[in-house]
């Protein structure tokens, strides 16, 4: 791919990400890097198709930007950064501050298995870890502190994106007699929850519970004939 062929994929990937043609003719000639790291996107391999807005689109564009850039600001990482281009300044904020004081390592494993006689792979979470050794979020909030985090997060809707979508990807890869649990199933946010305000690890949650065999809304408890519907505030 020759200079003018790369200026141009620079340029049309910023104009389909936030409409702005002035924006887009300033970042063409700068590295993937900067723009990465100053406007949260990754430059494709291949030149993508050209995207018009109306009006009204381009105002959503413009704020998509501006909701980027103070994610940024605040220390989130570029892809993080761009996956919050929708929120309120408000819930970029938390999700911030959540991102400096909990890392989340998710790691995935193939699966192979076999779906009406066809043969298929599917991407699995190996782990799922919370730093436990990190002094500023468990060493100084007791349990009971964690819990009122989370449901503060509960009430306000406000709940760091990271955590909904390892719950929800936790449901996807456990089944029932029903098959795949939905995503918004009781399961996967009782097995974050307890992750979350207790610092155990994924794997120590799995074995301590199980969902249902029949209904998603409740979860087990492993070795026992003990099950809950969850008085936790863990769905939103």
């Amino acid at each position: 791919m020759d200079k003018n062929e790369v200026r141009k994929l620079k340029r049309r990937t910023i104009m389909n990400a936030y409409g702005d043609r002035t924006l887009a003719d300033r970042y063409k000639d700068l590295s993937a890097d900067r723009i990465r790291a100053e406007l949260g996107l990754t430059i494709p391999k291949s030149l993508p198709k050209v995207k018009t807005f109306t009006p009204e689109e381009k105002i959503r564009k413009q704020r998509y930007l501006e909701n980027v850039r103070y994610a940024l600001d605040q220390g989130i990482d570029p892809d993080n950064a761009y996956r919050l281009k929708q929120y309120r300044k408000t819930r970029i904020q938390t999700s911030a501050e959540y991102l400096r004081e909990l890392q989340i390592t998710p790691t995935y494993k193939k699966i192979d298995y076999t779906e009406n006689g066809k043969k298929k792979t599917r991407r699995e979470l190996s782990n799922f870890e919370l730093d436990v050794n990190n002094d500023r979020f468990f060493k100084e909030k007791t349990k009971q502190q964690r819990r009122d985090i989370w449901r503060k997060w509960a009430h306000d809707k406000t709940i760091p994106p990271d955590l909904l979508r390892y719950a929800r990807q936790v449901n996807r890869n456990t089944s029932n007699s029903e098959g795949t649990l939905d995503d918004e199933s009781n399961f996967g946010f009782v097995i974050v929850w307890n992750m979350f305000t207790r610092g155990i690890d994924y794997q120590t949650a799995l074995r301590e519970r199980t969902p249902d065999t029949f209904d998603e809304e409740i979860v087990q408890y492993k070795n026992t004939t003990k099950a809950t519907r969850s008085s936790i505030p863990v769905r939103f």
